[in-house]
């Protein structure tokens, strides 16, 4: 392997009740049919107005059809298991259309976190282990990261935050 791809990049606006990518710090490589480990660290920006607010986490992975997500988690200023929710990859899908050959996967945090004084400014990072299949080459893998006010993940409450250009892997 040539080793860790880690892209420093700071979002230029911090928008409310989102997360704003920051950095992103992927394998450049991996064998066909294994997994790898990313983590997608983002900003939580001044939350201050939305202090007694309840809002879930939210996340959204661009993989290769077939591929799976073995595990995703919150870590940092919110911390916490991230569960599969079919409608909102479908709302991903709609918001930032698919390529073809590609499904994007979506999750929320199990529980509602309400916005206190230390999530200003805050970090968190997301964890995804991801599996390939035995197919060999390279890939453009996209992330997403923000909040909704609602488990029932209504297309008009999720908010995503900045987000980075995609993340080339080589499945050799």
């Amino acid at each position: 392997m040539r080793g860790a791809l880690f892209i420093p990049i700071y979002a230029l606006i911090a928008l409310l009740g989102c997360i704003n990518i920051e950095q992103i710090s992927q394998q450049d490589n991996v064998k066909a049919g294994e997994n790898f480990k990313v983590e997608v660290t983002g900003l939580l920006g001044d939350t201050t107005d939305l202090e007694g607010s309840v809002y879930y986490g939210i996340a959204g992975v661009l993989i290769p059809q077939g591929w799976e997500i073995e595990d995703a988690y919150f870590e940092g200023t919110v911390e916490g298991q991230l569960d599969e929710v079919k409608r909102l990859g479908t709302a991903l899908d709609l918001e930032y259309p698919t390529p073809e050959g590609y499904e994007w996967f979506g999750f929320i945090t199990t529980k509602g976190y309400e916005v206190t004084e230390k999530m200003k400014n805050g970090k968190v990072n997301v964890v995804f282990k991801i599996k390939t299949t035995e197919e060999k080459g390279s890939y453009s893998l996209d992330y997403r990261l923000g909040t909704c006010t609602d488990a029932t993940i209504i297309s008009s409450d999720l908010m995503w935050g900045e987000h980075l250009e995609r993340m080339v892997i080589d499945v050799e």
